[in-house]
């Protein structure tokens, strides 16, 4: 997967630290290395740790794109999101530690996201079956990538499911990329039949 520097947020936005801080750490863990991912597009850790700084988002795609040159890993966003551990998401995680239900907890995602990530939102409709959790650009479809939006599904499906105790189980997953070589990692780590090419 060639990844550009604008693979994760091409649109305008801002970033939360905390969601950047996020990956670093499961980078850390999957034996990246951050220092040389943070000089290389000029983010301080001071900086990354600021719990109140914000990055523009094509500061954050490029994070992104170069931790994808290190690893060599067409799917990072899916093994950076297992290895991102539960509370890197400080406010949000704590919410799913105290939501009364699953459901809950995704509503609780969905609200307060457009904190972390200007350009996105969650919407979450509870009207059929099965119920959707879909991540959208305000720019339209292209403003979200295939890795952004693996990193977003896998990351909130795990910590969803490791702060509820409830191994809820999903009815499929869509992508409106076209699809890789090789699904056989996301369909591991969804669990569930994985369509590409799809509306949503």
């Amino acid at each position: 997967l060639g990844v550009s520097s604008a693979c994760m947020w091409p649109g305008s936005g801002t970033v939360l630290t905390v969601s950047s801080r996020a990956m670093v750490e499961a980078c850390r863990r999957l034996g990246l290395d951050t220092d040389a991912m943070l000089r290389a597009v000029g983010i301080s850790r001071q900086t990354l740790e600021d719990p109140d700084a914000r990055l523009e988002g094509g500061r954050a795609s490029a994070l992104w794109a170069k931790a994808y040159e290190l690893s060599r890993d067409p799917v990072l966003s899916l093994h950076a999101a297992e290895a991102c551990p539960l509370g890197a998401y400080k406010v949000i995680d704590y919410m799913a530690f105290n939501a009364a239900s699953v459901g809950e907890s995704f509503r609780y995602a969905a609200r307060y996201f457009p904190l972390i990530n200007t350009a996105i939102r969650l919407p979450i409709d509870e009207t059929g079956d099965p119920i959707t959790f879909d991540v959208v650009s305000e720019s339209g479809p292209s403003g979200v990538s295939r890795p952004y939006a693996e990193y977003c599904f896998a990351a909130f499906l795990l910590h969803v499911r490791a702060a509820t105790g409830v191994n809820f189980p999903l009815r499929r997953i869509t992508f409106v990329h076209g699809a890789p070589s090789d699904i056989t990692e996301h369909e591991r780590v969804f669990g569930c039949p994985v369509r590409f090419g799809a509306e949503h």
